[in-house]
């Protein structure tokens, strides 16, 4: 089972009880899989979590405040694509342009276009409508802005309190981000996690899983299976595996 939310301040939800995202959406989350799971997945004790981009923040939060609460699912793995928040200063990277009000569809699109060119895909990798429609949809339903929380070191704090069994993280080789800061990024996340599979993907940029679905699809699936139990606990069936196409 996937469990897909929007975060509060995005898409479909509502906006965050507070102005403290660290807190606000997090815990927002937490009640819903309190909630959800016990009723769609009754007798699962543990879960997984995936986040992208500035949502890696947020699952990490998510994870330490799952590990430390009596009666909700306990996070078993951890699969961060594109991570922020680990106290690293993102690479500089050219000033996006901004969307003004009153522009027509066919502007929009092009400065959408523009903008995945320099900070979402790899370079020279023009984006296609649908790619762009994409965004256009997402800019338009987001109503909270997660900077701050990105820059900040949130990410690197959750995990030295080590909420979770496994750690996993891919992102692109050509990510704007992440320019000249792979090597750092990796000590980071290997700090408290130091067996954890790193896999930068080559020539691809920040929304790697859009990129490289299936590359991602099938990283992330291996690495969820190769979870060891605990001890006592029986195996879960495995999941059926994703293989390249020949």
């Amino acid at each position: 089972m996937i469990l897909c939310p929007d975060l509060p301040g995005y898409g479909d939800s509502d906006m965050p009880i507070s102005d403290d995202l660290a807190h606000a959406i997090p815990a927002a989350i937490s009640d819903g899989l309190d909630m959800l799971v016990p009723q769609l997945a009754p007798g699962f004790a543990e879960i997984d979590v995936i986040g992208f981009s500035f949502g890696c923040s947020i699952a990490g939060l998510l994870c330490n405040r799952l590990a430390d609460a009596a009666n909700s699912p306990k996070p078993r793995g951890l699969v961060l694509y594109g991570p922020s928040a680990l106290g690293i200063r993102a690479a500089s990277i050219e000033r996006t342009q901004r969307l003004g009000s009153g522009l027509s569809r066919t502007k929009r699109e092009e400065i959408h276009a523009a903008n995945l060119g320099l900070v979402m895909l790899s370079p020279g990798a023009g984006p296609d409508a649908t790619t762009v429609r994409l965004q256009d949809i997402n800019v338009r339903r987001a109503r909270v802005r997660g900077k701050a929380l990105s820059q900040s070191g949130v990410l690197r704090d959750a995990l030295s309190s080590r909420p979770v069994r496994a750690l996993a993280a891919t992102w692109g080789g050509a990510d704007a981000y992440l320019a000249g800061l792979h090597e750092r990024y990796r000590e980071a996340l290997s700090r408290d996690y130091p067996d954890s599979p790193i896999l930068i993907q080559e020539g691809r940029g920040h929304w790697v899983q859009h990129e490289a679905p299936e590359e991602t699809a099938i990283f992330t699936s291996h690495f969820l299976d190769s979870i060891p139990p605990r001890e006592n606990e029986i195996a879960p069936a495995s999941h059926q595996r994703m293989e390249p196409y020949p």
